[in-house]
């Protein structure tokens, strides 16, 4: 990075701070694996390395909106690459490659973990994602109804409705 002007790249890990996070959910949505996702946004953010005087120029929300829809092409891109490569249908990655970190800190296979992981195979596609998206990521109702095209009062009810059907489930297993 030698020759770079320090507020060029002030620039970039500012809006990196900032926007990592919705953009990992929205690759996530797009590639249904964490450490693609990680790939995608980290990818973007590389190739804007010699155009920070572009992101400089824009509105804040213009550049929200050019971060994003750069993401989203990335991803698709690496969805592209990995379709064409046939290593891992989708759904089989979904259910082998549960991005949620505080389950891969113990010891595998724990109970609560195998508890978890019956859940979320009965939960619909849509829930598996509203679920590991708030809950794995930390996104807020809002940012996960902007990924999938819903209002934020529908994740939130839906959050909420898996939450009393977690809870039910454990009451279950003790019983």
């Amino acid at each position: 990075m030698a020759g770079k002007d320090p507020p060029e790249m002030n620039i970039l890990s500012e809006l990196y701070r900032e926007q990592r996070s919705r953009l990992l959910g929205t690759a996530f949505g797009i590639l249904q694996n964490r450490h693609d996702a990680e790939d995608a946004v980290q990818d973007v953010f590389l190739k804007l390395l010699p155009r920070t005087e572009l992101l400089r120029n824009m509105a804040p929300e213009k550049r929200k909106s050019f971060l994003t829809c750069c993401v989203m092409n990335r991803a698709r891109d690496l969805l592209r690459q990995r379709t064409q490569r046939s290593e891992v249908e989708l759904k089989e990655e979904w259910s082998e490659d549960l991005p949620d970190p505080f389950w891969q800190r113990d010891a595998e296979q724990t109970e609560a973990a195998e508890q978890l992981k019956d859940i979320l195979g009965v939960l619909s596609e849509k829930e598996q994602r509203i679920l590991i998206g708030h809950f794995a990521y930390g996104l807020s109702y809002r940012d996960l109804a902007a990924l999938m095209d819903l209002t934020p009062a529908a994740v939130q009810k839906t959050v909420s409705r898996l939450r009393q059907r977690i809870k039910k489930s454990g009451k279950e297993a003790q019983a």
